[in-house]
């Protein structure tokens, strides 16, 4: 969707599986309000290690579809078993089992339904930033769940949303290829629909989050930039890549780390693939962003504080 975007908005924070086995949990280590912008999330998983505590658990559980919270005591799989077995198409993962630790006591175990075909697994969001965070969110094809690990109650289920009407491509269209929680968000990639966030609330519940602004490069190939707030204040934004290729999924944030700054102070504008962040008070540098590079772009020292005219003119010879 090409659109000119044009509200008051800015500033800083950043905040993940897919139908191939990729889902990966950290360990509750607590990390960095900060990633680096080059950081995407089979990297990240890569590095995490194994949940420290573990639970006997019958039947088949997907590699890296285990989770430990230190923090909440709680041991989460996501398993297939005998009384979800297909007759022709075999295992079906989405048995959520959860165990109290360290006695490994069951506390809850739901089934959950099949999202679009029995063989397509669910898959526990790839990384958790935060290790005081009570939810841990759990996916299908295209559905999305929250378990709330402090009361343990499962709420749900969550579709993606998005900030125009999507066409499926192909049956896989829509299809959750990565998913992160981070902080107080909910970050992932739809195939063929790109990026889309939920704001995590109190209660368990999620807000979708619409994009800052949206550029469509091609037919249903779509690039967005999104506004975060920071629990600790100020807001991040991030321009989230997909490589389907190689599966990897970035979350490119723009700043270093979030930085209080005034919103209503900001003005914005799209051109296309550009966006524009005019600061009106005085000694503020623009900030364009290229959507479809997913950067933000270096403005030369007599653009940066020219008027948004000059500066539009530049983003049209930059294209």
């Amino acid at each position: 969707m090409r659109y000119l975007l044009a509200i008051c908005t800015f500033v800083f924070v950043v905040a993940c599986g897919g139908e191939a086995e990729q889902s990966q949990t950290t360990d509750d280590t607590a990390a960095a309000d900060t990633l680096s912008p080059t950081t995407d999330s089979n990297a990240l998983q890569a590095q995490m290690p194994p949940p420290q505590q573990t639970c006997s658990v019958k039947g088949e559980v997907l590699d890296r579809n285990r989770y430990f919270s230190a923090g909440k005591k709680r041991y989460v799989v996501i398993k297939s078993d005998s009384s979800t077995r297909h007759p022709e198409l075999g295992h079906s993962h989405r048995i959520l089992e959860v165990y109290a630790m360290p006695s490994c006591s069951l506390v809850q175990r739901q089934t959950l339904p099949v999202n679009i075909s029995p063989d397509f697994p669910y898959y526990i969001a790839a990384i958790n930033y935060n290790s005081v965070s009570r939810l841990l969110a759990v996916h299908g094809a295209e559905r999305i769940y929250l378990y709330d690990m402090k009361t343990d109650a499962l709420r749900g289920p969550f579709e993606p949303q998005f900030a125009s009407e999507r066409y499926g491509v192909d049956a896989q269209s829509g299809h959750i290829k990565q998913l992160e929680v981070w902080e107080d968000y909910l970050i992932g990639y739809a195939q063929d629909y790109g990026a889309f966030a939920f704001k995590l609330k109190d209660d368990g519940e999620a807000t979708p989050v619409m994009p800052l602004a949206e550029h469509e490069s091609e037919t249903q190939v779509f690039h967005q930039v999104f506004a975060l707030s920071s629990a600790g204040g100020g807001q991040q934004l991030i321009l989230p890549s997909y490589e389907r290729r190689s599966n990897t999924f970035k979350i490119n944030p723009v700043f270093e780390a979030p930085a209080p700054l005034n919103a209503e102070d900001m003005r914005t504008a799209q051109d296309q693939r550009f966006v524009l962040l005019q600061d009106e008070r005085p000694r503020r540098d623009a900030i364009v962003l290229d959507l479809l590079e997913h950067k933000r772009r270096t403005l030369p020292a007599d653009i940066s504080r020219a008027d948004n005219d000059d500066i539009v003119d530049w983003m049209e010879m930059m294209r």
